[in-house]
């Protein structure tokens, strides 16, 4: 996925695990996160858990989140939290980056 965003011309960052994420987003600067709803440990409580601290300490970055997850009350808490985009799996890299380019270009008013 980082390849195919960074041919693109989006600057990409990869975090393995939600700690190492919750590091990068506290230190540097994003305009969007795309997230797995289950990280490491393969709970949807890691994604979520990112997703928290996001918006305690990051409220206004946009998040997204891929899921295979079709558990309502996982969804539900994401729109609790603001998640701005629920994308299940399997997404297409294409589709992917048009689902990003329009939002960016809507949120940021152009294309990051």
């Amino acid at each position: 996925m980082s390849e195919f965003f960074e041919q693109a011309g989006f600057a990409v960052r990869i975090a393995r695990t939600a700690a190492e994420a919750k590091e990068e987003v506290g230190h540097k600067h994003f305009s969007l996160v795309i997230t797995d709803l289950r990280m490491e440990s393969g709970r949807d409580e890691d994604g979520l858990g990112l997703i928290r601290h996001i918006r305690q300490h990051n409220p206004g970055l946009p998040v997204f989140v891929l899921t295979a997850s079709g558990a309502p009350e996982t969804e539900s808490e994401g729109w609790r939290l603001n998640v701005d985009k629920f994308l299940g799996k399997p997404i297409s890299m294409p589709k992917l980056l048009t689902t990003v380019k329009e939002f960016v270009g809507q949120f940021y008013g152009a294309v990051q």
